[in-house]
């Protein structure tokens, strides 16, 4: 959380910093960008990194059950959970506060903590049952793995009716769901294909449709944004730095490990696409977002499968 508290300044001192445009006009660079809060949407995105993205990863590059990808991956369920209370409760309250006041912030707090610890309940109990039901070395029914999958619609509605985010509630549901057979292995039958060969390009294909580089026409805000979201890179490398130093291990594998930290993947694309979707940013700055987003990627899996050649 260090790197997005260090970038949450940023906001206000471009909101004061002004740019001269075609027509001889000025304009601050925050509303050459889009709105303030797409600021803090950026910084909590380059600011988090993703255990789903960062495991696909560091299996690929055969480094998960290395020392250093162990480490990395408990830094990011640490990273993860703790911006998932701030950000999942935040919204909640403030915006119950500014329509209701505080007894309206504290029952729609309220509404929310039962909603979570309901589908934590209920999924818990239902995916054990459905275990139970299994046989065993048996495959599970296909009307359960049918409940499944449209409880996963349901359960995005829901969460999304009642003020959570739309993944929340499909987020729990998927953490409680058992890994391995025989519940786990045949949802990952039956998914995988449609997941991976159709929703995945269609995804991909809507990502390269909202990136338009022909809406940049001024390119004094948009370097601003680039310089933000790199200053958030190199502020993250360094607080991953700073302890892992601190605790005798060399610097080479702490600057490996804040690497590690800043992979992006599909989870931050899906972000900076949700920003043009509530217009809180303008195309050309999501454009310039996503190709940062692809462009640093690349940079740091390039030195990090140096680091596995050389000296791995």
């Amino acid at each position: 959380m260090v790197p997005f508290v260090v970038l949450l300044p940023f906001g206000r001192l471009f909101k004061s910093r002004e740019y001269a445009r075609e027509d001889k006009s000025t304009i601050s660079v925050v509303d050459g960008i889009g709105q303030t809060s797409v600021f803090i949407d950026i910084a909590a995105t380059v600011s988090a990194s993703s255990p789903p993205v960062l495991a696909d990863i560091l299996t690929e590059l055969r480094l998960l059950n290395t020392e250093l990808g162990r480490l990395a991956m408990s830094a990011s369920m640490v990273n993860e959970l703790t911006r998932w209370t701030i950000f999942a409760v935040f919204p909640v309250v403030q915006l119950s506060w500014d329509k209701n006041g505080v007894i309206g912030a504290l029952l729609e707090l309220g509404t929310s903590l039962v909603i979570v610890i309901s589908v934590f309940v209920m999924v818990s109990l239902w995916m054990r049952w459905i275990v139970r039901r299994t046989p065993k070395g048996g495959r599970v029914g296909e009307v359960h793995i049918l409940m499944v999958m449209l409880a996963v619609l349901a359960m995005g509605v829901m969460s999304d009716a009642f003020g959570l985010g739309f993944m929340d509630a499909p987020l729990i549901m998927g953490l409680l769901v058992p890994d391995g057979p025989p519940l786990g292995m045949a949802l990952v039958e039956r998914l995988e294909l449609i997941s991976t060969e159709v929703l995945l390009p269609v995804f991909f294909l809507g990502i390269g449709w909202a990136t338009n580089f022909a809406s940049i026409h001024h390119p004094v805000p948009l370097l601003w944004l680039l310089l933000f979201m790199l200053a958030g890179h190199v502020v993250k490398v360094l607080v991953a730095v700073a302890p892992a130093v601190y605790s005798k291990s060399s610097i080479r594998n702490a600057a490996v490990l804040g690497l590690m930290l800043n992979f992006k993947g599909l989870v931050e694309l899906m972000v900076y696409l949700n920003l043009k979707n509530v217009t809180v940013c303008i195309p050309s700055s999501l454009s310039l977002s996503l190709y940062a987003c692809i462009y640093i990627y690349i940079y740091i899996y390039i030195y990090i499968y140096i680091y596995i050649y050389i000296y791995i």
